[in-house]
């Protein structure tokens, strides 16, 4: 006899081919299946708490496109925004979850929404889409009002002051005589005007006075101005003396323009030279975007204090870079400074494009040809330090990739596996290790299509496939927690969701106060992630994911509730789970209507299933040897009734755990006699209660006593 100890389920569900790999670590901490379940942070399998569901009315056309993309405003509270062609819905989701305004985006068709991409920096949502010039969504922190707005490109100043504003005067040329002009030469000044992005206006040069071949000591040339002639829109703006020197302009002198000189009506001198030397000579500038706006940028992100376009269709595997600390300005000098902006081209070995960008220490971009490296060693970046280097040979999927600051999560080019790159210092090399290989069967049918990151509280990637299902993937590599399992979600009428896309927030689900002490873990934070769906009628619904742990009274998919008055009344679909009040939950097998008052809540249950591989020992081959399981003891934790059945098939048996969450319970199984139970077991629960299990117990006896 030998005793089986599944201590966790930290591997997730595993494929049918590793079902004989009892030598693998994983096959120890698996399961044959994890339906509506998710492998927690401390590797036991809880059943998915539910969602809640926000009726989005009739917005869009009918099964048109539809994006959802996050707005985060600080830890508690957030946004979600839906996007159809030519208008945009904005929800918060936390902390209350509840419809905002509308939003009309003037020019947007259904092509650009599909293929729409968003960065947010303050309260300004960046968004791009193939061909399409990039645009901002702005929130107005006083009012909360939405605007969209064309992209802010910072122009030079557009004022102009003739010569004749100014005076160019000599002082203290004690020597100068105009009748001898064998003892004289020209100078030559001009004035520009710069503003607070460095772009720059001539406002004029060529403006000529005469001095002494010899400078005097003492002497010099005084430039003069009416304040009354200095424009309004020149505040902040600096303005620089210019001489011809050598054949070129030089700066010899600047002056900042203050809000006296703006309200002054005096005469001030601007500028004095006293034979200085240039040091700077004036440049060309030219907009590095010039001719390529036409094409579009399918990409934005931000790196190291700059705006970065790419995805540009006549210029696909270039990326540009704004101005140093400046997201508008892409008017760089010639000759060139650090702070420049500048535009950098991948050296790709084969045709490609750039599909996804992540902005860290470098600049990682993913395209079909593999992973690039954008960065500058250990200087300041600029076009004179940028280097660019591919560091991994994987092309990059559909999916958006995800940082979760211990890695970047891909998938592949095929959609359908998922790649973990970090960088190795013992290789000195971003190494990809491919995370999904022991349960690659799901993803088989159907590929990636979107994911989200909810770092709290169990570290869960979300994957939504092509087909609708739902995978989520705990990745706490510390903890050598990595395990998957597939989620199918039902509308309140029990038939299956369609699902179109899933964002996280970034903010955490508030925090029910109400019967929960100091440090009660039933109340730890959870990541806001929502998921757009369609309901019954075919509109939109977005769905909020339930806090995990026990501080889930019930576990329901499009979960709704009501407060009805005396005289109100809601309909609850048939097939929709419900209750009255607080009451039981009972199934509706019609239509049912509801009137007040009451407090009525209604959805759809969870229905979860866990089915454990078959108890082997992985220092005994016992393979394939006639056994049967003795005992069997499944330990739970704040978890109510389930059901547990032989695998292979036979009655189910009702048991019912412990919903303390202080303790864990163990549930001893009714023996099956016979030598036909191998010892896996399914464990399911249909119904409102929470299962959480944290490992399983069980004694094997071999035919023949062995």
């Amino acid at each position: 006899m030998i005793r089986s100890v599944r201590q966790s389920f930290a591997a997730g569900e595993l494929a049918p081919e590793l079902h004989m790999r009892s030598d693998l670590a994983a096959y120890q901490k698996g399961a044959a299946l994890l339906r509506n379940m998710i492998v927690r942070r401390t590797g036991s399998a809880m059943k998915r708490p539910g969602t809640d569901a926000l009726g989005l009315g009739a917005f869009g056309a009918e099964g048109g496109t539809l994006r959802v993309f996050p707005f985060y405003y600080d830890t508690e509270e957030s946004y979600a925004l839906i996007v159809t062609a030519g208008a945009a819905r904005v929800c918060k989701v936390s902390p209350e979850f509840e419809l905002g305004a509308d939003i009309t985006l003037t020019g947007w068709t259904a092509e650009d929404v599909a293929g729409m991409r968003v960065r947010q920096a303050g309260d300004t949502l960046f968004c791009t889409a193939p061909g399409r010039a990039p645009a901002r969504l702005v929130r107005a922190a006083s009012t909360g009002a939405w605007s969209l707005l064309a992209e802010n490109i910072d122009a030079p100043p557009s004022y102009t002051v003739p010569s004749s504003k100014f005076t160019l005067s000599r002082a203290a040329w004690d020597s100068y005589n105009a009748d001898r002009e064998s003892k004289n030469k020209t100078l030559y000044y001009g004035v520009w005007a710069e503003n607070e992005a460095g772009q720059r206006v001539k406002l004029f040069d060529g403006k000529p006075i005469a001095v002494t071949k010899i400078w005097e000591a003492g002497a010099s040339v005084r430039v003069t101005i009416d304040r009354d002639d200095i424009p309004d829109a020149a505040l902040g703006h600096t303005w620089s003396l210019y001489k011809k020197y050598g054949g070129v302009y030089g700066r010899v002198g600047t002056y900042e323009i203050t809000q006296e000189d703006i309200e002054g009506t005096d005469v001030i001198t601007m500028f004095e030279d006293d034979n200085i030397i240039p040091d700077e000579q004036i440049g060309r500038q030219t907009n590095i975007r010039k001719d390529d706006d036409a094409a579009g940028y399918a990409l934005l992100d931000f790196h190291q204090q700059r705006q970065v376009l790419c995805g540009n269709t006549g210029a696909p595997w270039t990326l540009w870079f704004s101005r140093l600390a400046d997201l508008y300005t892409w008017t760089a000098n010639r000759p060139a400074d650090d702070m420049d902006p500048f535009r950098a081209t991948i050296p790709a070995v084969r045709a490609s494009e750039i599909r996804h960008t992540v902005s860290g220490k470098r600049l990682l971009v993913f395209t079909t040809d593999g992973v690039y490296a954008v960065h500058s060693g250990d200087e300041g970046f600029s076009a004179r330090t940028c280097q660019l280097e591919r560091v991994n040979p994987s092309g990059a999927g559909e999916a958006i990739p995800i940082d979760t600051g211990a890695a970047v999560l891909f998938t592949a080019e095929d959609d359908r596996t998922l790649l973990e790159m970090r960088y190795s210092f013992a290789e000195d090399a971003h190494v990809a290790v491919d995370r999904s290989v022991l349960s690659r069967h799901l993803t088989a049918g159907a590929g990636v299509r979107a994911m989200a990151w909810q770092p709290r509280p169990d570290g869960i990637l979300w994957l939504l496939l092509d087909d609708s299902t739902l995978l989520s993937f705990t990745y706490l590599p510390e903890h050598e927690v990595f395990g998957w399992s597939r989620h199918a979600i039902a509308r309140e009428d029990g038939e299956p969701a369609e699902l179109i896309d899933i964002i996280a927030t970034g903010s955490v689900l508030p925090v029910e106060e109400e019967g929960a002490g100091d440090g009660d873990p039933r109340w730890e934070a959870t990541t806001a992630v929502v998921i757009l769906a369609r309901g019954s009628d075919g509109n939109p619904v977005l769905l909020r994911l339930r806090r995990s742990g026990a501080a889930c009274d019930a576990c329901l998919d499009f979960a709704r509730s009501a407060s009805l008055a005396a005289g109100a009344s809601v309909t609850v679909p048939a097939g929709a789970a419900w209750r009255r009040d607080g009451g039981a939950w009972v199934t509706a097998t019609e239509d049912t209507e509801v009137t007040g008052p009451a407090f009525v809540e209604w959805g759809s249950y969870v229905s979860a299933q866990l089915e454990t591989l078959r108890p082997e020992s992985p220092d005994r081959a016992a393979q394939g040897m006639r056994r049967r399981a003795v005992s069997c003891v499944v330990r739970t934790l704040a978890s109510g009734s389930f059901t547990v059945a032989d695998a292979a098939g036979g009655a189910a048996t009702e048991e019912s755990g412990d919903g303390s969450a202080d303790a864990a319970h163990d549930v001893k199984l009714p023996p099956v006699t016979g030598w036909d139970w191998d010892g896996r077991i399914r464990i399911a629960s249909a119904g409102p209660d929470r299962l959480e299990v944290l490992g399983i117990v069980t004694d094997i006896e071999f035919e023949g006593g062995r």
